[in-house]
């Protein structure tokens, strides 16, 4: 398989298609329910979806493998199903329900070397999530049953013909509605179909339904409900078809169905899980047929110990009544698992209950890994009705730039075989010419480069004369993953597990300068498999202001203060307030200050603890040089008041710049404080307008008051003279809010 996906998390992609993403090769199709399967196929898918799993009623669980690996599904911790990856190198996991609320999934891949790993993600269903999809669209053009090379290609009638599925999703009030269209050629006939359905959650509850018809006017309608009932998950679903409407081919499709699940963890004695699913379906064919089926599926967690059962009950009533129908069918299947460290063993049998009670296999694996770069693996396999014995024995070894699997097998009819696998992958790093060879399986798995340089003019672009930084750890803070830059200034995070949101920051430790700060915290990145993530991670020159705090006392001269000194920033680039404290000498010291401007201030509270004040906030400007202000004192006057300052986010619906406003008369005056207040406002003939104070009119500010058109400055002034005059005031400096700021994503394209 080969294909080329690009995705944004902006619509930027395409020109007028203003698209999210789009795959060029071997890709998933469009899905569109009750009109057919959503393989993957040779063609080309665009959508403008800010989710990558948009499916909200059942999912699909997809991806790649290697053959012969064995792959387990579960939901909150409790095993929903298991398969084994066949030579199409797919596992997909079908008709996957989600509930209200989150789906909690992990994947286990177990490999025939004894390799093991696991992949986590969440799949939510809400308001949240729904409202996200309004106004999406999803279309696939695709050559049918096709691939990029396949050893056995589909030689039928219909492949290689075109195939196309669009797909456009709207909110109506809080449902997710959508419609769309899907052709193509079946058994030698064109088809076409229309298809639309809904999706609504309410109380817990989750509703949905679908609706298709084709071109000759035969339809299907399914509906389904979902609900968390006390940790219980319940599950109904009906579907009801002409005996006309087919899909995918063949003449004897399901014209009426009916399915239930219940589902249920249970936190056991001795901290031990158990997970129980409980399944019903009824079917009925076009040709009469009837089927009838349960299954019970049982899994136990103690500790590192794990046993697995699933039972099954098949009854099938034929249509026909010239045949006889076969007996009932009872499978059943065990699966025991144990992990001790660097030991994991796994033991099993699948056993026939009826019609005949028989044993199909015994199965066993032993997996022994002494050293992180090697394993062992044994597994025997054992068919009683045959008596057939398997054997296999392999080692795995991992080298920095390959990995090599030598293998033994046998069966006990003189059959032998033996081999060595060698293989290697190549990564195309950003930053280097020839390409990154290792001995880590990245296929599946997410890749990080991320890009480190100090940057000198604060464009957050390397230009001019920014410089790389070599040695600096980039880590991944939610799984463990932690890599030193090269000479260029790149380093590549591999094995980040797909599907699961994890940070991406810069150890501020390693970089090669105590004053260099990263220009951002770090980065919310969601691998991809087969997809590399790269980030920008600028650089920038922290900047340091020292000095002293004194009181001013007339009576008692002039004495070093006790307080808190706030570092207030005022052009909007972020809300956190530095503050630091004086020593008993009334020395203070702030480092780490990022590039900006900031106003330095006397905090309002214990200025008032020192009964003084009137002391103007300095401005100040750290530059992308690392600005170190040495001696910058500050000097309170004894029995003035001192005005505060504190942020405010920016009224609702506004993008401008920060601004001051006045918050006047916030503090209770006594009596004479009221007095004072009145004769000013009397001196000034009454009103706040002959003071040069209009009311700020936004939503959300009734109260404040600007100097329209004045500095900073000029509203301190006049703030500072109100509270002279023993009339209560503050500053207020209003800047973007967080919701209102794009969210940092460090240059991130894929």
């Amino acid at each position: 398989r080969a294909r080329l996906t690009k995705e944004s998390e902006d619509a930027d992609l395409l020109g007028k298609l203003k698209a999210r993403a789009y795959t060029i090769g071997d890709t998933d199709l469009t899905n569109l329910p009750l009109t057919g399967g959503s393989s993957q196929e040779l063609g080309v898918r665009v959508n403008n979806n800010p989710l990558r799993n948009a499916d909200f009623q059942t999912t699909t669980i997809r991806g790649d493998a290697l053959p012969g690996w064995d792959v387990e599904l579960y939901r909150e911790g409790g095993l929903v199903d298991r398969i084994r990856v066949d030579n199409d190198s797919r596992y997909e996991f079908d008709e996957i329900e989600l509930y209200a609320g989150d789906n909690n999934f992990e994947v286990f891949f177990y490999g025939p070397q004894g390799e093991l790993r696991r992949e986590a993600f969440n799949l939510p269903v809400n308001d949240e999530f729904l409202a996200t999809q309004n106004n999406t669209y999803d279309f696939s053009v695709s050559f049918n049953k096709a691939q990029t090379y396949t050893i056995a290609p589909d030689e039928s009638e219909d492949a290689n013909t075109p195939h196309l599925v669009a797909r456009y999703n709207k909110i109506f009030g809080k449902t997710l509605t959508y419609a769309g269209v899907r052709a193509k050629q079946i058994q030698g006939e064109q088809k076409g179909y229309l298809g639309t359905g809904f999706t609504h959650t309410w109380d817990g509850f989750v509703f949905d339904g679908n609706a298709a018809m084709d071109q000759k006017g035969s339809s299907a309608l399914e509906v389904g409900a979902r609900k968390n009932i006390d940790d219980w998950r319940l599950s109904l679903r009906a579907h009801k078809s002409d005996e006309e409407y087919l899909t995918d081919g063949g003449g004897n499709n399901g014209i009426l169905g009916v399915q239930g699940t219940v589902n249920r963890n249970f936190l056991g004695p001795f901290n031990s899980f158990l997970s129980m699913t409980a399944a019903g379906q009824y079917n009925e064919l076009a040709d009469k047929t009837k089927t009838t089926s349960g299954s019970l599926n049982m899994n136990h967690q103690m500790g590192n110990l794990s046993i697995g059962s699933t039972t099954s009950v098949i009854k099938t009533e034929l249509g026909s009544e010239d045949s006889q129908d076969p007996p009932v069918q009872v499978n059943d299947s065990l699966t025991v698992r144990y992990n001790m460290g660097r030991v994991l063993t796994r033991a099993g049998v699948n056993y026939a209950v009826k019609p005949e009670t028989k044993i199909s296999d015994y199965f066993s694996q032993l997996t022994y890994q002494p050293t992180n770069r090697l394993s062992t693996d044994l597994q025997v396999e054992h068919f009683p009705e045959t008596k057939l014995t398997q054997g296999r024995l392999s080692a795995h070894y991992k080298h920095d730039n390959f990995r090599l699997s030598p293998y033994i097998q046998m069966d006990n009819q003189s059959k032998m075989e033996t081999g060595v696998r060698v293989s290697t992958t190549l990564v195309d790093q950003p930053g280097t010419i020839l390409p990154l060879v290792t001995g880590t399986r990245v296929i599946g798995r997410g890749l990080v480069s991320s890009f480190v340089f100090l940057d000198k003019n604060g464009n957050s672009l390397f230009d001019g004369t920014d410089e790389p930084l070599p040695d600096v750890i980039v880590e991944s803070a939610n799984i463990r993953r932690r890599e030193l830059t090269n000479e260029q200034g790149y380093s590549l995070l591999r094995d980040l597990p797909e599907n699961y949101i994890t940070d991406i920051r810069v150890d501020k430790s390693t970089l090669p300068d105590p004053f260099m700060i990263p220009g951002f915290a770090g980065v919310s990145v969601y691998p991809r498999p087969g997809q590399m993530i790269e980030l920008n991670f600028p650089i920038h020159m922290a900047g340091e202001i020292d000095g002293y705090v004194y009181v001013n006392d007339i009576t008692a001269g002039k004495y070093a203060a006790r307080t808190a000194v706030e570092l207030i920033p005022i052009d909007g680039k972020t809300t956190e307030v530095y503050e630091t404290f004086t020593a008993n000498d009334g020395y203070y010291v702030m480092d780490s200050i990022p590039p900006g401007h900031y106003l330095l201030n006397i905090k309002g509270g214990d200025a008032k603890r020192l009964k003084a004040g009137g002391m103007k906030p300095v401005s100040i400007t750290i530059g992308y040089d690392g600005t170190t202000i040495y001696g910058q004192d500050l000097t309170l006057e004894k029995g003035r008041k001192q005005v505060p300052v504190s942020l405010k986010p920016m009224p609702k619906g506004q993008k401008r710049a920060p601004f001051f406003a006045l918050e006047t008369g916030k503090a209770s005056k006594s009596k004479l404080s009221s007095l004072l207040e009145k004769m000013v406002s009397k001196k000034s003939n009454g009103t706040a307008a002959k003071l040069g104070l209009a009311p700020l009119t936004l939503e959300g500010t009734e109260g404040l008051k600007i100097l329209p058109g004045k500095s900073w400055e000029e509203h301190f002034a006049r703030c500072q003279s109100l509270n002279d005059a023993l009339i209560p005031c503050e500053m207020v400096l209003f800047v973007p809010s967080k919701d209102d700021k794009p969210t940092k994503t460090a240059d991130a394209s894929q």
